[in-house]
């Protein structure tokens, strides 16, 4: 009997079980039995795929992983396109067209939505990879011969992604100003919001780097730079992809100042405990009560909703206001006042420099200190 009809494999839950689960199980190989899979979709809908093309998705989700970000929530997004890809036309991988690629990628969205440039893009790069992987991935026949997978054209190959102009909000001086202006003061949920923006706008970190952090998080310790170094406030957070790997950084004392005052003023100071978050929610809008849970932190949406409010009450339009619009405006100030590139560069985190040469650029308005020059060469034209 051959192991092509009877095999054991080792698979990913999330990979192959269900696509749309758990997305910390791809970490963690198990050994199950395989006779066949389906994709398990909403509504109580199923594609069915061989146990072949199962463990082709399987091994491309692993290699994404491994090869590429070693992120969890990577490796969700990916797994959810190929769910709603062979769900969309419900045809075995083999048989799909360029036709159906281009009818997917501008599906619209599970809300509704028409889908964005970037999600078009996205959702080509994972078809295309995918079946480039597919084309490469080797199985065995009845008789142990190998073969690869597919053998057909890549039905994304060719197909060309959508233009982005990448044109990142930022708030002058004067809004920043109005902002924390807009901010009480006077109460712990006050306290707490203006301290929360102070990270966001002196350390340009992202949403969710702030709102994960602990109180183990903070410590004193030695802060090097290019000038040597010196004794200091630093933070540990995860950064974005490359595996969620922990970084570490100067806390700048403006932000750390008001953490004190924050957690002296909610009574948190005394026993607050290492793993505890720095920003927990407040049931009371003026700022009076109990925590609603101490150990809980501040969600992400919360801290859009108060960017948003506030905004409106500083008379900032709310249409372009989000919570990553304290990075853009962190490095747009930064810039201006002289921060030379190589820098920022370390502050964002970005590998390349011309990764940060485009975020700047895109930020600002190029001079055109020659057109007087012009027109005095010129004269009265």
């Amino acid at each position: 009997m051959h192991s092509f009809h009877f095999t054991l494999v080792v698979v990913y839950i999330y990979c192959i079980a269900d696509l749309s689960g758990n997305a910390a199980s791809v970490i963690f190989p198990v050994h199950r039995p395989l006779i066949y899979y389906s994709l398990r979709l909403r509504r109580g809908c199923h594609v069915n795929l061989s146990l072949l093309w199962e463990q082709c998705i399987a091994a491309y989700l692993k290699e994404v992983f491994y090869a590429h970000s070693g992120s969890a929530h990577t490796i969700k997004n990916y797994s959810g396109i190929l769910r709603r890809f062979f769900a969309h036309h419900s045809k075995p991988p083999e048989l799909c067209t360029r036709e159906d690629v281009i009818d997917f990628i501008a599906m619209p969205t599970p809300r509704g939505s028409p889908p964005s440039h970037s999600t078009r893009n996205l959702r080509l790069n994972v078809i295309r990879g995918f079946y480039r992987h597919a084309a490469r991935f080797v199985v065995y026949d009845g008789y142990g011969r190998p073969y690869r997978l597919f053998q057909g054209e890549n039905p994304a190959e060719g197909l060309r992604r959508a233009k982005i102009e990448h044109k990142p909000n930022f708030l002058t001086e004067e809004e920043v100003k109005r902002f924390f202006s807009a901010i009480p003061q006077d109460t712990v949920r006050g306290l707490r919001d203006r301290c929360i923006f102070l990270f966001y706008l002196t350390t340009a970190r992202r949403l969710s780097e702030v709102t994960r952090l602990t109180w183990g998080d903070i410590a004193f310790g030695t802060v090097n730079d290019e000038r040597g170094s010196k004794p200091g406030w630093t933070y540990r957070f995860t950064g974005k992809g490359r595996g969620e790997q922990p970084d570490v950084a100067e806390l700048p004392e403006v932000a750390r100042l008001a953490l004190w005052e924050y957690l002296e003023a909610s009574g948190r100071m005394e026993t607050i405990e290492p793993d505890d978050p720095l920003f927990i929610g407040c049931p009371n809008p003026k700022g009076g009560g109990m925590p609603i849970d101490p150990y809980k932190s501040i969600s992400g949406g919360n801290i859009l909703r108060l960017a948003i409010e506030y905004a409106q009450m500083a008379g900032i339009d709310r249409v372009k206001m989000n919570v990553h619009i304290w990075r853009h405006t962190s490095v747009r100030l930064r810039y201006d006042l002289g921060q030379d590139i190589r820098s920022l560069q370390r502050l964002l985190r970005h590998a390349s420099l011309a990764t940060t040469d485009i975020y700047i650029r895109s930020m600002t308005i190029t001079a055109d200190n020659e057109a007087e020059l012009l027109m005095k060469r010129l004269g009265n034209l």
